[in-house]
């Protein structure tokens, strides 16, 4: 099982630095053999040390992300689970209350899973291979008409009560993935927590929830509802993260947040639209 660690893109991280290894371990405050054990991964970095290295990365304009976080390519899916997967993977595990129901949940990048479970004792993040080409897809796009439909269906599956009251329209949603094998759409995790409940609490209207969440770019997931597709598929990598770059990883998500309620507190201070609020939505769609 491989491991996230910093230690893993030293290498590079040295080499972009522009410094010789005497050099390096002189900025962290080791001895040169210490960074030769990194390098060789035969010992982990302390607490201090890793901080250290931040923010001597900080000070020369680099940033880890771009280091432990390849960037998105097509086909190739992660998996976050809290403690690991167990036997077969089905659509059952995850909660009902999910935004897209229940389903096997999957992130395009690396770093939506990692960020997803950091906070965890023991995650394990898999890699995944999917052609999702022949699947029946339903699609949510914040740049399409559909958006609201992305609305209603996260209502209805997070069973808010001002949208259980219209039963028809609920009905209608709760039952939109049905007998489809992948639905795919933006993330509204705790990063966005925030405007969703102040959206369906009717405190700001849809244009403001769309402003914040673009604001965050939480990218998307892909919900796996075909229960025979789910119990098909196997990983071709598995991965633990370091107590370090989950330290790392965890202040990330909350700088995130309190950025996330920042921009929706400067995005509040606009005048919000009746018609556009939630339950007037629910009305104009009845």
């Amino acid at each position: 099982m491989k491991e996230l660690t910093v230690n893993n893109y030293l290498a590079p991280i040295i080499r972009d630095l522009r410094m010789d290894k005497a050099s390096f371990a002189k900025a962290i405050g080791v001895d040169r053999t210490i960074v030769y054990s990194y390098l060789n991964n035969k010992s982990q970095m302390k607490k201090t040390t890793f901080d250290a290295l931040l923010t001597l990365m900080e000070n020369k304009g680099l940033s880890l992300d771009s280091y432990i976080f390849p960037p998105h390519e097509e086909g190739v899916f992660y998996h976050g689970s809290k403690a690991g997967l167990v036997g077969t993977i089905t659509t059952h595990a995850s909660k009902r209350s999910n935004d897209f129901g229940d389903g096997f949940y999957l992130g395009e990048t690396l770093r939506q899973a990692a960020l997803y479970v950091s906070r965890e004792p023991h995650p394990v993040i898999y890699r995944f291979r999917i052609d999702e080409r022949r699947m029946k897809t339903l699609r949510f796009d914040l740049g399409k008409q559909n958006l609201i439909d992305w609305v209603f269906y996260i209502a209805a599956n997070r069973e808010n009560p001002i949208f259980k009251n219209n039963v028809i329209l609920y009905d209608k949603y709760h039952n939109l993935g049905k007998g489809q094998d992948v639905v795919i759409g933006p993330i509204a995790d705790n990063n966005v927590a925030v405007a969703m409940s102040d959206f369906f609490a009717n405190v700001i209207d849809i244009d403001t929830l769309i402003a914040a969440i673009n604001g965050v770019r939480l990218g998307n997931q892909h919900c796996i509802k075909n229960e025979i597709i789910a119990n098909s598929l196997s990983y071709e990598e598995e991965m633990t993260i370091d107590d370090n770059l989950k330290s790392y990883l965890s202040n990330l998500k909350s700088n995130e947040y309190d950025q996330a309620k920042k921009s929706l507190s400067s995005l509040k201070e606009k005048v919000q639209d009746p018609t556009r609020l939630f339950k007037n939505l629910v009305k104009n769609h009845e």
